[in-house]
Protein backbone atom coordinates (compact mmCIF):
# COMPACT_ATOMS: atom_id res chain seq x y z
CA UNK A 1 0.00 0.00 0.00
CA UNK A 2 1.38 3.30 -0.92
CA UNK A 3 1.91 6.51 1.23
CA UNK A 4 -0.79 8.06 -0.75
CA UNK A 5 -3.14 5.40 -0.38
CA UNK A 6 -2.87 4.86 3.62
CA UNK A 7 -2.36 8.96 4.33
CA UNK A 8 -6.57 8.72 2.42
CA UNK A 9 -7.71 6.58 4.17
CA UNK A 10 -6.50 7.98 7.67
CA UNK A 11 -8.48 11.15 6.10
CA UNK A 12 -11.40 9.24 5.56
CA UNK A 13 -11.38 7.25 8.60
CA UNK A 14 -11.51 10.80 10.71
CA UNK A 15 -13.93 12.28 8.43
CA UNK A 16 -16.22 9.24 9.23
CA UNK A 17 -15.67 9.66 13.18
CA UNK A 18 -16.47 13.31 12.91
CA UNK A 19 -19.25 12.92 11.11
CA UNK A 20 -20.61 10.57 13.54
CA UNK A 21 -19.80 12.72 16.33
CA UNK A 22 -21.73 15.09 14.80
CA UNK A 23 -24.98 13.38 14.15
CA UNK A 24 -24.78 11.31 17.36
CA UNK A 25 -24.22 14.76 19.53
CA UNK A 26 -25.95 17.41 17.11
CA UNK A 27 -29.26 15.02 17.92
CA UNK A 28 -29.13 15.05 21.38
CA UNK A 29 -31.29 17.45 23.36
CA UNK A 30 -29.92 21.12 23.89
CA UNK A 31 -28.44 24.06 21.58
CA UNK A 32 -27.15 21.96 18.60
CA UNK A 33 -24.04 24.57 18.05
CA UNK A 34 -22.84 23.34 21.10
CA UNK A 35 -23.45 19.67 20.66
CA UNK A 36 -21.44 20.21 17.54
CA UNK A 37 -18.79 22.07 19.38
CA UNK A 38 -18.09 19.55 21.26
CA UNK A 39 -17.86 16.82 19.00
CA UNK A 40 -15.64 19.02 16.76
CA UNK A 41 -13.07 19.38 19.89
CA UNK A 42 -13.37 15.63 21.09
CA UNK A 43 -12.32 14.25 17.82
CA UNK A 44 -8.23 15.85 17.87
CA UNK A 45 -8.30 14.32 21.04
CA UNK A 46 -9.45 11.35 20.11
CA UNK A 47 -7.20 11.56 16.77
CA UNK A 48 -3.93 12.10 19.51
CA UNK A 49 -4.74 9.13 21.33
CA UNK A 50 -5.23 7.00 18.88
CA UNK A 51 -1.87 7.82 16.69
CA UNK A 52 0.11 7.84 20.39
CA UNK A 53 -1.36 3.95 21.08
CA UNK A 54 -0.51 3.05 17.24
CA UNK A 55 3.15 4.66 16.65
CA UNK A 56 4.46 4.87 20.12
CA UNK A 57 3.13 2.17 22.50
CA UNK A 58 2.46 -0.39 20.00
CA UNK A 59 5.52 -0.65 18.31
CA UNK A 60 7.88 0.11 21.00
CA UNK A 61 6.25 -2.34 23.92
CA UNK A 62 3.71 -4.39 22.37
CA UNK A 63 5.57 -6.00 19.67
CA UNK A 64 8.82 -6.25 21.51
CA UNK A 65 6.90 -8.13 24.32
CA UNK A 66 6.97 -5.30 26.80
CA UNK A 67 3.61 -6.56 28.50
CA UNK A 68 3.57 -4.69 31.81
CA UNK A 69 4.87 -1.41 30.26
CA UNK A 70 2.59 -1.70 27.49
CA UNK A 71 -0.37 -2.30 30.05
CA UNK A 72 1.02 0.35 32.45
CA UNK A 73 1.54 3.24 29.76
CA UNK A 74 -1.51 2.37 27.97
CA UNK A 75 -3.48 3.06 31.57
CA UNK A 76 -1.22 6.49 31.86
CA UNK A 77 -2.61 6.79 27.86
CA UNK A 78 -6.15 6.57 29.02
CA UNK A 79 -5.74 8.70 31.91
CA UNK A 80 -4.35 11.48 29.99
CA UNK A 81 -7.24 11.46 27.16
CA UNK A 82 -9.93 11.24 29.81
CA UNK A 83 -8.40 14.45 31.61
CA UNK A 84 -8.11 16.19 27.75
CA UNK A 85 -12.01 15.02 27.44
CA UNK A 86 -12.98 16.32 30.41
CA UNK A 87 -10.90 19.42 30.12
CA UNK A 88 -12.49 20.13 26.23
CA UNK A 89 -15.85 19.37 28.36
CA UNK A 90 -15.14 21.90 30.77
CA UNK A 91 -13.75 24.89 28.16
CA UNK A 92 -16.64 24.54 26.47
CA UNK A 93 -19.25 24.38 29.30
CA UNK A 94 -17.92 27.87 30.70
CA UNK A 95 -17.07 29.39 27.13
CA UNK A 96 -20.43 28.47 25.96
CA UNK A 97 -21.89 29.89 29.09
CA UNK A 98 -20.07 32.75 29.61
CA UNK A 99 -18.80 31.20 33.20
CA UNK A 100 -23.05 30.93 34.25
CA UNK A 101 -23.49 27.24 34.82
CA UNK A 102 -27.37 28.30 34.71
CA UNK A 103 -27.43 28.96 31.33
CA UNK A 104 -26.16 25.29 29.96
CA UNK A 105 -28.87 23.36 30.01
CA UNK A 106 -29.11 19.91 31.64
CA UNK A 107 -29.41 17.93 28.18
CA UNK A 108 -25.92 18.54 27.01
CA UNK A 109 -23.75 15.49 26.33
CA UNK A 110 -22.28 13.99 29.28
CA UNK A 111 -18.65 13.29 29.77
CA UNK A 112 -19.51 9.39 30.01
CA UNK A 113 -21.07 9.35 26.16
CA UNK A 114 -18.26 11.23 24.89
CA UNK A 115 -15.76 8.80 26.71
CA UNK A 116 -16.99 6.17 24.83
CA UNK A 117 -17.64 7.44 21.48
CA UNK A 118 -13.89 8.53 21.42
CA UNK A 119 -12.66 4.83 22.59
CA UNK A 120 -14.92 3.26 20.22
CA UNK A 121 -13.19 5.15 17.37
CA UNK A 122 -9.66 4.67 19.64
CA UNK A 123 -10.40 0.84 19.76
CA UNK A 124 -11.72 0.46 16.22
CA UNK A 125 -8.37 1.90 14.72
CA UNK A 126 -6.32 0.16 16.83
CA UNK A 127 -7.85 -3.12 15.82
CA UNK A 128 -7.26 -2.31 11.80
CA UNK A 129 -3.80 -1.48 12.65
CA UNK A 130 -3.42 -4.83 14.38
CA UNK A 131 -5.38 -7.01 11.65
CA UNK A 132 -3.75 -5.29 9.21
CA UNK A 133 -0.42 -5.86 10.76
CA UNK A 134 -0.64 -9.80 11.45
CA UNK A 135 -2.01 -10.14 7.47
CA UNK A 136 1.57 -8.55 6.37
CA UNK A 137 3.27 -10.37 8.92
CA UNK A 138 1.07 -13.94 7.67
CA UNK A 139 2.02 -12.68 3.78
CA UNK A 140 5.78 -12.05 4.61
CA UNK A 141 6.17 -15.38 6.09
CA UNK A 142 4.36 -16.94 3.57
CA UNK A 143 6.23 -15.64 1.07
CA UNK A 144 9.56 -16.69 3.09
CA UNK A 145 8.46 -19.98 3.24
CA UNK A 146 8.19 -20.18 -0.51
CA UNK A 147 11.44 -18.98 -1.20
CA UNK A 148 13.40 -21.15 1.62
CA UNK A 149 11.15 -24.08 -0.27
CA UNK A 150 12.64 -22.89 -3.79
CA UNK A 151 16.01 -22.48 -2.04
CA UNK A 152 16.03 -26.28 -0.20
CA UNK A 153 14.55 -27.42 -3.73
CA UNK A 154 17.37 -26.50 -5.46
CA UNK A 155 20.22 -27.40 -3.38
CA UNK A 156 18.47 -30.96 -3.19
CA UNK A 157 18.50 -30.81 -7.17
CA UNK A 158 22.14 -29.02 -7.00
CA UNK A 159 23.33 -32.20 -4.97
CA UNK A 160 21.54 -34.53 -7.31
CA UNK A 161 23.29 -33.97 -10.65
CA UNK A 162 27.12 -33.85 -9.38
CA UNK A 163 25.70 -37.66 -8.20
CA UNK A 164 24.36 -38.82 -11.47
CA UNK A 165 27.27 -36.87 -13.14
CA UNK A 166 29.46 -38.89 -10.96
CA UNK A 167 28.51 -42.27 -11.73
CA UNK A 168 27.85 -41.56 -15.49
CA UNK A 169 31.61 -40.17 -15.59
CA UNK A 170 32.66 -43.73 -13.71
CA UNK A 171 30.95 -45.50 -17.00
CA UNK A 172 32.75 -43.18 -19.42
CA UNK A 173 35.97 -44.03 -17.50
CA UNK A 174 35.20 -47.71 -17.03
CA UNK A 175 35.32 -48.37 -21.19
CA UNK A 176 37.78 -45.92 -22.38
CA UNK A 177 39.96 -48.39 -19.74
CA UNK A 178 38.46 -51.27 -22.05
CA UNK A 179 38.94 -49.72 -25.00
CA UNK A 180 35.54 -50.37 -25.83
CA UNK A 181 33.90 -49.73 -29.37
CA UNK A 182 30.61 -48.87 -27.21
CA UNK A 183 33.25 -45.69 -26.09
CA UNK A 184 31.51 -42.98 -28.49
CA UNK A 185 28.02 -44.44 -28.52
CA UNK A 186 28.60 -43.85 -24.97
CA UNK A 187 29.92 -40.61 -25.18
CA UNK A 188 26.86 -39.40 -26.97
CA UNK A 189 24.35 -40.68 -24.41
CA UNK A 190 26.01 -38.87 -21.68
CA UNK A 191 25.84 -35.82 -23.97
CA UNK A 192 22.07 -36.27 -24.30
CA UNK A 193 22.01 -36.84 -20.29
CA UNK A 194 24.03 -33.95 -19.61
CA UNK A 195 21.60 -31.28 -22.04
CA UNK A 196 18.99 -32.80 -19.80
CA UNK A 197 20.62 -32.41 -16.65
CA UNK A 198 21.79 -28.97 -17.40
CA UNK A 199 19.07 -27.49 -19.20
CA UNK A 200 15.83 -29.15 -19.48
CA UNK A 201 15.44 -30.36 -15.84
CA UNK A 202 16.20 -26.72 -14.86
CA UNK A 203 12.77 -26.31 -15.36
CA UNK A 204 9.59 -26.87 -12.37
CA UNK A 205 8.33 -29.49 -14.44
CA UNK A 206 8.95 -31.56 -17.83
CA UNK A 207 7.06 -33.53 -19.93
CA UNK A 208 6.61 -36.97 -18.70
CA UNK A 209 8.09 -38.59 -22.05
CA UNK A 210 11.17 -36.35 -21.69
CA UNK A 211 11.81 -38.07 -18.20
CA UNK A 212 10.67 -41.44 -19.40
CA UNK A 213 13.18 -40.94 -22.59
CA UNK A 214 15.93 -39.62 -20.17
CA UNK A 215 15.91 -43.00 -17.80
CA UNK A 216 16.15 -45.24 -21.53
CA UNK A 217 19.31 -43.28 -22.04
CA UNK A 218 20.66 -43.45 -18.29
CA UNK A 219 19.91 -47.18 -18.68
CA UNK A 220 21.48 -48.25 -21.68
CA UNK A 221 24.53 -46.41 -20.70
CA UNK A 222 24.69 -48.11 -17.43
CA UNK A 223 23.88 -51.64 -19.46
CA UNK A 224 26.95 -50.89 -21.15
CA UNK A 225 29.29 -50.83 -18.01
CA UNK A 226 27.71 -54.06 -16.36
CA UNK A 227 26.62 -55.96 -19.74
CA UNK A 228 28.98 -58.81 -18.26
CA UNK A 229 27.93 -58.58 -14.47
CA UNK A 230 23.90 -57.44 -14.57
CA UNK A 231 20.67 -58.99 -16.19
CA UNK A 232 19.03 -55.73 -16.64
CA UNK A 233 15.10 -55.32 -17.70
CA UNK A 234 13.30 -52.11 -18.46
CA UNK A 235 9.92 -51.81 -19.12
CA UNK A 236 8.66 -48.48 -20.26
CA UNK A 237 5.08 -46.81 -21.07
CA UNK A 238 5.11 -47.32 -24.97
CA UNK A 239 2.90 -44.21 -25.35
CA UNK A 240 3.15 -42.40 -22.51
CA UNK A 241 -0.01 -40.01 -21.75
CA UNK A 242 0.74 -36.02 -22.34
CA UNK A 243 1.41 -35.25 -18.83
CA UNK A 244 4.25 -33.68 -16.96
CA UNK A 245 5.99 -34.28 -13.73
CA UNK A 246 8.87 -32.50 -11.65
CA UNK A 247 12.29 -33.66 -13.28
CA UNK A 248 14.77 -36.41 -11.82
CA UNK A 249 12.12 -37.76 -9.68
CA UNK A 250 12.89 -41.38 -11.27
CA UNK A 251 16.78 -40.70 -11.85
CA UNK A 252 17.83 -41.62 -8.07
CA UNK A 253 15.72 -44.84 -7.82
CA UNK A 254 17.90 -46.07 -11.08
CA UNK A 255 20.46 -44.35 -9.87
CA UNK A 256 20.28 -46.52 -6.51
CA UNK A 257 19.65 -49.50 -8.47
CA UNK A 258 22.75 -49.58 -9.95
CA UNK A 259 25.05 -47.96 -7.62
CA UNK A 260 23.80 -51.22 -5.07
CA UNK A 261 22.67 -53.94 -6.84
CA UNK A 262 25.71 -54.44 -9.43
CA UNK A 263 28.33 -56.44 -7.41
CA UNK A 264 30.72 -59.05 -7.85
CA UNK A 265 29.16 -62.55 -7.96
CA UNK A 266 29.30 -65.71 -9.55
CA UNK A 267 25.86 -65.58 -10.77
CA UNK A 268 24.86 -61.79 -12.34
CA UNK A 269 22.89 -59.21 -10.59
CA UNK A 270 19.49 -58.37 -11.39
CA UNK A 271 17.65 -55.03 -11.76
CA UNK A 272 13.82 -54.57 -12.84
CA UNK A 273 12.91 -51.25 -13.85
CA UNK A 274 9.35 -50.89 -14.09
CA UNK A 275 6.97 -47.74 -14.80
CA UNK A 276 3.11 -47.39 -15.22
CA UNK A 277 0.44 -44.89 -15.40
CA UNK A 278 -2.80 -45.03 -14.05
CA UNK A 279 -5.33 -43.06 -13.57
CA UNK A 280 -3.56 -39.88 -13.21
CA UNK A 281 -0.37 -41.15 -11.36
CA UNK A 282 3.15 -42.30 -11.91
CA UNK A 283 3.66 -45.77 -10.45
CA UNK A 284 7.70 -46.89 -10.54
CA UNK A 285 8.79 -49.96 -9.09
CA UNK A 286 12.85 -50.74 -9.44
CA UNK A 287 14.04 -53.76 -8.01
CA UNK A 288 17.56 -55.29 -7.28
CA UNK A 289 19.65 -58.02 -5.76
CA UNK A 290 21.67 -57.11 -2.82
CA UNK A 291 25.31 -58.41 -2.29
CA UNK A 292 25.65 -61.23 0.34
CA UNK A 293 28.19 -59.11 1.73
CA UNK A 294 26.16 -56.36 2.50
CA UNK A 295 22.36 -57.82 2.74
CA UNK A 296 20.31 -54.76 3.94
CA UNK A 297 21.96 -52.02 1.68
CA UNK A 298 19.01 -49.61 0.70
CA UNK A 299 20.80 -46.58 -0.49
CA UNK A 300 22.15 -43.22 0.40
CA UNK A 301 22.24 -39.47 -0.80
CA UNK A 302 19.95 -39.84 -3.64
CA UNK A 303 16.90 -41.75 -2.00
CA UNK A 304 17.31 -39.12 0.80
CA UNK A 305 17.38 -36.35 -1.83
CA UNK A 306 14.39 -37.67 -3.31
CA UNK A 307 12.64 -38.03 0.07
CA UNK A 308 13.12 -34.57 1.02
CA UNK A 309 12.10 -33.65 -3.04
CA UNK A 310 9.10 -35.30 -2.61
CA UNK A 311 7.88 -33.95 0.90
CA UNK A 312 8.31 -30.61 -0.60
CA UNK A 313 6.63 -30.87 -3.69
CA UNK A 314 3.73 -33.71 -3.19
CA UNK A 315 2.71 -33.21 0.60
CA UNK A 316 0.71 -35.86 1.45
CA UNK A 317 -0.13 -37.01 -2.58
CA UNK A 318 3.13 -39.64 -2.97
CA UNK A 319 4.50 -42.76 -1.69
CA UNK A 320 8.06 -43.99 -1.38
CA UNK A 321 8.57 -47.28 0.47
CA UNK A 322 11.60 -48.93 0.22
CA UNK A 323 11.87 -52.96 1.24
CA UNK A 324 14.30 -55.87 1.41
CA UNK A 325 13.09 -59.37 0.82
CA UNK A 326 14.24 -62.49 -0.09
CA UNK A 327 17.92 -60.97 -1.59
CA UNK A 328 16.18 -58.10 -3.38
CA UNK A 329 15.88 -54.74 -2.24
CA UNK A 330 12.67 -52.48 -4.02
CA UNK A 331 11.61 -49.04 -4.12
CA UNK A 332 8.04 -47.92 -5.38
CA UNK A 333 7.24 -44.19 -5.94
CA UNK A 334 3.81 -43.10 -6.37
CA UNK A 335 3.19 -39.52 -7.36
CA UNK A 336 0.36 -37.82 -9.08
CA UNK A 337 0.89 -36.28 -12.87
CA UNK A 338 -0.39 -32.83 -13.96
CA UNK A 339 -1.23 -32.11 -17.68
Amino acid sequence: MTLRIRILLHVAYWLTALVFFALYYGQKPGDFAQNLAYAALLLPVTIGTTYFILYRLIPRYLLTRQYARFGLYLVYTVIASVYLELLVSFVLYMTLADYQSMVVQPDFPGVVDGLLGMYFFVALAVAAHLAERWYRLQQARHAMEIRLKEAELALLKSQIQPHFMFNALNSLYALALERSADTPDLILKLSTLLDYVLYRAGTDRVDLALELDMIQAYVDLESVRCADRAVITLDLPSDPPAATMAPLLILPLVENAFKHGVHPSDAPSRIAIRVTVAEGRLHVEVRNTLAAADPKRSGGIGLENLRARLAHLHPGAHELTTSVQDGWFTARMTIPLAP
